[in-house]
This record gives C-alpha cells, structure tokens and sequence, in this order.
C-alpha cells in the first residue's frame, strides 16, 4: 500500500486524488491500528516523493501519527539530533570553543535522548569546560 502513490492513477483520477483514495483504502483495511498507522505515514512519506508536503499535511491526524511506530523514530531521532547540535551550540557560546571536534564525537555517539537532555542541562550549568567534560566523562546526573 504505501508505494500506491507511486504508480499513475486511473485514467480518469487526478493524482491526488488517487492519494485520496489510497489513504481511504488503508483505513478500511482489516488490520491492527498500529500495522494501519505505519502504512498510513509510510503512504505519507512516499506521497511526498511526488507532491508537495502542504497538499498531503492533512492526510494524517495526529492521533494515527502517534500510533506510528515509523513516525516515533523519525520524531525521537529529529530530537535527538536538534539536542546533539543545543548542546555543541550552547557549549560553544558559553566557554568561546572555536573547534570542538573531540566533544562532538563524544556526544554524538549517546543515543539516550534523556542522557543527552542531562548534558543540556549541565552543559547550562557548568562552571567550565572542564566540569562538562568530567560530567560527560563520568556519567554524573547532575551539575
């Protein structure tokens, strides 16, 4: 189902339409919730191989999003990475680091997301670099 919006619509459908329908055919479907909101955002995401994003937006409600196990991790990875790239940025305005390569890796590689948010936090409190470092370093929960 979700390469449907791939293939050309009837002879007589317009092509979102067509997009339309698919989604339509999916919530009829016979499956479980969270099987029928995985297809649903995967329908979404290749529609957008072929449309623009603002046309297929309301396609989805929130409630089939969040059910999405595909729509979870994109939106846990999204945070994490935006956490990743605060840290690194508040690091580098509060202690004026022109190069921070070897934290960067350091940090990079936590996939925590509640670890990561910990590091945001210290990384606002610290004293010093050092102190963040010896945080990092350790696994300390706080400040």
């Amino acid at each position: 189902m979700a390469f449907a919006p791939l293939m050309k619509p009837p002879i007589d459908m317009d092509p979102l339409q067509w997009i339309y329908q698919c989604v339509e055919t999916t919530k009829s479907l016979q499956i479980d919730s969270s099987t029928r909101a995985n297809l649903l955002v995967d329908l979404w995401v290749m529609s957008g191989l072929t449309h623009e994003r603002e046309s297929l937006i309301h396609l989805l409600s929130e409630e089939i999003m969040q059910d999405s196990s595909v729509y979870q991790y994109i939106i846990e990875k999204g945070e994490r990475n935006n956490t990743v790239e605060s840290i690194l940025e508040l690091l580098s305005i509060r202690f004026q680091i022109d190069t921070i390569e070897a934290i960067k890796s350091d940090i990079e590689s936590i996939d925590s997301l509640q670890r990561l948010k910990q590091l945001f936090r210290a990384a606002a409190q610290v004293q010093n670099l050092d102190a963040f470092m010896h945080i990092l370093q350790n696994g300390a929960e706080s400040v």
